[in-house]
């Protein structure tokens, strides 16, 4: 703040030499002149005063017998005085002045903190919606309804929302929904049956009453455990049936790779560059032709000491293409792959015991298929239908 100070009401460096010393030191003292970052170089003293004091201190030197000259003048006043015959710039610097005093009225980055769930992208396009963004009005933005219409559209993933604005800089900060923890109350009466073709390994009843025995082959829709329960007075009553069921069982998979793929082969490239003032996009130029293309955009957002400003450089570039058939040069890399990926992600809660796996390769591609006996958790709910009346 006193650098700014200085700067505004200007300032001069000086040297003194010859005379008296001590006299010119303790004159300004007693004429309360305030000189800075005072020094004894050789045979001269520097220093700095204000723009205003170095006025007062010739009589001092001529009283001390010192020789006063300037070294250097700095500060706003200095500056306009040299500069007043240029009208331009004064009223450049009249609407630069005016510029911001406007652009302070509007937010220039919007930030989030404190989710690990959700995405940046995800939190500020719900907050886009009831009108923060950059470029948006602050003096218009209520931030407490800001935060509970944002907690309301996303029930059930943020528990809190706090929206702060310092200055030109908006700061959402969330916290994300803690879910409950699973009720131990029953659910919808319903029954477990079999999901697929098998042989019971283990049927452990959690809820409900047996309705198979391990050992039994069982297809697809066989009751496993009921959701009707009898009591002791042959009265009964519908729960939700509950078990963990295990079978071993028969599965096929297969993947196909086709022997001839789309392929997009480049042509041309187009580029255009842009401007980007808040959330408004600029082009500073056009494309020249139409056609298939994929665009990409390369943005750098100019920053003042790591601050975000409202501007932003960029181009857009435009690939064009054509697709065209070709001969997959990796068919065989490619199904084993393919058949890779999906097989893993199929059978990742499942105990495989053992695989067969055979390769058919024709003029249209390459087929993987496997054989596999498993060992998997068996059972879906089936709501149970009752009558009344």
């Amino acid at each position: 703040m006193f650098e700014l100070f200085r700067l505004l009401f200007g300032y001069v460096r000086f040297c003194a030499r010859g005379g008296f010393s001590e006299r010119f030191v303790n004159l300004c003292d007693l004429q309360k002149i305030k000189v800075r970052s005072l020094a004894f170089n050789e045979d001269r003293l520097e220093g700095f005063v204000t723009a205003r004091d170095y006025k007062k201190l010739r009589p001092v030197a001529k009283k001390s017998g010192m020789k006063l000259s300037c070294l250097s003048k700095h500060g706003l006043p200095f500056f306009v005085f040299r500069n007043r015959n240029r009208v331009g710039l004064a009223i450049g610097a009249g609407f630069f002045a005016v510029f911001m005093c406007i652009m302070s009225l509007f937010i220039w980055s919007v930030d989030t903190v404190g989710s690990e769930k959700l995405s940046r992208e995800e939190i500020l396009s719900v907050a886009k919606n009831y009108g923060l963004c950059e470029g948006a009005f602050i003096p218009k933005i209520d931030v407490h309804e800001l935060a509970d219409s944002m907690i309301t559209e996303m029930s059930g993933k943020l528990l809190w929302v706090a929206v702060n604005i310092s200055g030109c800089r908006a700061v959402v900060e969330v916290r994300d929904y803690i879910e409950k923890p699973e009720s131990r109350t029953y659910g919808e009466p319903c029954n477990i049956v079999a999901d697929f073709d098998g042989l019971l390994l283990s049927l452990q009843v959690i809820n409900g009453t047996k309705a198979n025995h391990e050992g039994n082959g069982v297809k697809k829709g066989d009751l496993l455990i009921s959701g009707i329960v009898e009591n002791r007075d042959l009265s009964c009553v519908f729960r939700e049936a509950r078990g963990k069921i295990t079978a071993f069982h028969k599965d096929e998979h297969s993947f196909f790779s086709p022997a001839q793929e789309k392929r997009r082969v480049y042509q041309n490239e187009d580029s255009v560059s842009f401007l980007r003032i808040f959330s408004l996009k600029i082009p500073l130029g056009f494309f020249k032709r139409g056609g298939t293309f994929e665009e990409h955009e390369i943005e750098r957002r100019l920053c003042l000491k790591n601050i975000p400003l409202p501007f932003a450089f960029g181009k857009s570039v435009r690939l064009y293409y054509n697709l065209e058939s070709a001969d997959s040069p990796c068919v065989l890399e490619q199904s084993i792959d393919g058949y890779t990926a999906e097989a893993f992600e199929k059978y990742a809660n499942t105990r495989v015991l053992k695989t067969k796996i055979s390769l058919s390769k024709t003029k249209d591609g390459v087929l993987v298929r496997s054989e596999n006996e498993c060992i998997d958790f068996m059972g879906e709910k089936q709501k149970l239908l009752i009558e009344t009346g």
